[in-house]
């Protein structure tokens, strides 16, 4: 199981020919839709890396590279200069990204969850994306965007909810689709923050809000430990239930909470993980549907300019 960047390794792992028969299931947490690096781009950063490094580029070698203090990597700054936080594609690893290995149906036929939060947007910023100035660049797309959201007046509401679908709910609805075609695959979406830390996130579970919860580590997690209710605990017993209930069996169930039916294309199940725990058919369909056909949107919004 991985959140974030581990759920992108995850995924990379049902997607990579060389992981078969090294694990038995996975939990995707809040993946993301910026796509796999290509070899030669990565070969290209290496290059730049090695440069600022104070070594010659191309004609570095592995063991100058691995001569150098990791601090110093660390330190370096400027753009072009990591491939995170996203894994690599076109070699033995991954032969094809994750996204074409799906949609080949050619990953691991192994069981699934997958999902996200419902601020997942929070993280924005790290991938060098202001949401705000995305909606602008849009123009009249950006119009189009705004029918998705017709309770939503504010530009900024509207950027970060239009942002938190298209980079993370999109797509864990597209991989639970096409992996469900293959394999059992259960999704979620989790709307849970800790009673008395509300003030400080009032749009709801940031990105990696749910970690402690799936865990149960919120009575020594740093940011809940002093803070954490019964209510709170209540909450955390029960989805950490389903997740290590998955690990266990193959199944997300959770003794005394409500059944979790697994994802299919036409039945479209979503388990909302909130106060309570209920499970949703057609969860956002009509606006999921329409952004995953909007992939000129899509490329526009995963632009790093």
């Amino acid at each position: 199981m991985g959140q974030s960047a581990g759920a992108k390794s995850v995924l990379a792992l049902f997607a990579s020919p060389l992981a078969r028969g090294l694990f038995h299931r996975g939990i995707a947490q809040s993946s993301y839709a910026v796509p796999d690096n290509t070899r030669a781009k990565a070969l290209d950063i290496g290059v730049r890396v090695a440069d600022a490094l104070g070594l010659k580029g191309a004609k570095a070698t592995a063991a100058q590279l691995r001569a150098v203090p990791a601090e110093k990597f660390a330190q370096l700054k400027g753009q072009g200069l990591s491939n995170s936080p996203i894994p690599i594609s076109g070699d033995k690893v991954l032969p094809q990204s994750i996204q074409d290995a799906f949609a080949a149906r050619r990953e691991a036929r192994l069981p699934l969850i997958v999902g996200n939060t419902s601020d997942d947007a929070s993280v924005v910023a790290a991938f060098g994306i202001d949401a705000a100035a995305v909606l602008k660049r849009l123009g009249a797309a950006g119009l189009f965007v705004k029918v998705l959201y017709p309770r939503v007046r504010d530009d900024r509401e509207l950027a970060r909810q239009a942002t938190r679908d298209l980079l993370f709910t999109m797509p864990a609805r597209w991989i639970a689709d096409r992996h469900a075609n293959r394999a059992p695959t259960w999704r979620y979406y989790f709307d849970y923050v800790a009673v008395k830390d509300r003030a400080r996130h009032p749009k709801g579970a940031p990105h990696g809000g749910e970690v402690a919860y799936v865990l149960n580590t919120g009575d020594i997690f740093e940011e809940t430990k002093d803070i954490f209710t019964d209510r709170d605990r209540e909450v955390a017993r029960r989805v950490s239930d389903y997740w290590f209930g998955f690990a266990r069996t193959g199944k997300p169930a959770a003794p005394g909470a409500p059944a979790w039916p697994d994802h299919r294309g036409w039945r479209d199940n979503t388990m909302l993980l909130g106060e309570t725990a209920a499970v949703r058919s057609h969860f956002m369909r009509t606006r999921l549907n329409i952004l995953m056909g909007a992939s000129n949107i899509l490329g526009r919004v995963l632009s790093r300019k």
